[in-house]
């Protein structure tokens, strides 16, 4: 037997023997690295290594993952079961092909670059007995600490992030380029660097007041946003938080902040303005003073003049934007279900049979 050969068994059977006894196995179209001593599986990526570490970008994506993914709770291997605990560094990485991701109740660890250019992932789903992790209208959040972990790329519409997160981390919405509108709660208190970054498609998104700051490219080439409201609580804007935002051109300007049309400070939010609005109130004292129904052909809103307006269809689609201006104003639109956003106040209308 040559040398050669000889010293590559010999450092294959040391791997296998004195590191935790990991093998690299698929199982049913899985990748795993099954520990024989605690008898757990690690979901993993497909690679060349006997480890399955790396190699997994000199793959087509057709020879990835694809469409739904369910990873099971245990697998079974040699006549032995192992539970699947966790989930590896990039196990899903480059799967351009997959679209959605069901994780078992028996997962407590999720790794880094797990989805890394997963472009067509819309959803996550969680087994509601999992002690660690739980989804929200398609998102990944850890519960203990409660923290948004994953939005996936493939999501479209409006996203609603789950009340009692109190910040957007670092990209949780970066390259989202389908979703329309993010329906933000009053208990986030920080949006955090590149939260929203290259989220081309996004028209609407209402900053809750109680957030604090807005980190360093935040809404970065956000380009379909075209209005945004500061609240009194933004207490810092970073450089580029709005940098590419080309299309935003309304401020409303309720912080503290000297904000001004045109010029680059405070994050680029006005850069593109061609006006910054002063802080006015965004709900109605009244109710009575605000009333929206439908016409024979759209929608009517008598009241809240000055105020916002934001029609999403039942898609979640962004169909109108703009001011209430005058007491009364229509507006035509097909028959449909609509969601009609006033200031801070939302109805449901629906028109046609």
């Amino acid at each position: 037997m040559p040398m050669r050969t000889l010293f590559m068994l010999l450092a294959m059977s040391l791997q296998f023997t004195a590191f935790g006894a990991l093998l690299y196995q698929n199982i049913d179209g899985v990748y795993y690295l099954l520990d024989e001593d605690s008898r757990t599986a690690a979901v993993t990526c497909r690679g060349y290594d006997i480890d399955g570490e790396d190699g997994w970008m000199y793959f087509q994506a057709s020879q990835l993952y694809q469409g739904d993914v369910v990873i099971p709770s245990s697998v079974s291997y040699g006549g032995v079961d192992y539970a699947v605990t966790s989930i590896g560094n990039s196990a899903f990485a480059g799967s351009s092909g997959m679209t959605s991701l069901h994780i078992p109740s028996s997962v407590v660890s999720i790794g880094y670059n797990v989805v890394s250019l997963c472009n067509s992932l819309a959803s996550y789903s969680v087994d509601s007995e999992n002690p660690s992790f739980f989804s929200y209208d398609g998102v990944l959040y850890s519960r203990s600490p409660l923290a948004l972990l994953l939005s996936p790329r493939g999501k479209t519409g409006v996203v609603t992030v789950y009340d009692g997160i109190t910040e957007l981390p670092s990209s949780a919405f970066q390259y989202c380029s389908y979703i329309s509108s993010v329906k933000i709660p009053s208990s986030v208190k920080s949006i955090k660097d590149g939260a929203f970054a290259n989220c081309t498609s996004l028209a609407a998104v209402a900053l809750p007041s109680g957030v604090k700051s807005i980190g360093n490219r935040a809404f970065f080439m956000c380009e379909s946003l075209s209005e945004i409201t500061i609240p009194s609580s933004v207490e810092t804007i970073d450089d580029n938080a709005f940098y590419g935002c080309a299309s935003l051109a309304t401020v409303r300007n309720c912080s503290s902040l000297p904000i001004v049309a045109g010029e680059s400070s405070y994050g680029e939010v006005a850069l593109y303005a061609s006006e910054v609005l002063p802080c006015v109130s965004t709900s109605v004292a009244d109710g009575s003073a605000l009333r929206v129904y439908s016409s024979g052909s759209g929608v009517v809103v008598d009241g809240g003049e000055g105020l916002r307006i934001h029609i999403f269809g039942y898609n979640g689609a962004l169909v109108h934007s703009g001011l209430v201006t005058g007491r009364r104003l229509e507006l035509p639109l097909a028959s449909g279900v609509y969601l009609v956003r006033v200031g801070d106040v939302s109805f449901k209308i629906v028109l046609g049979n």
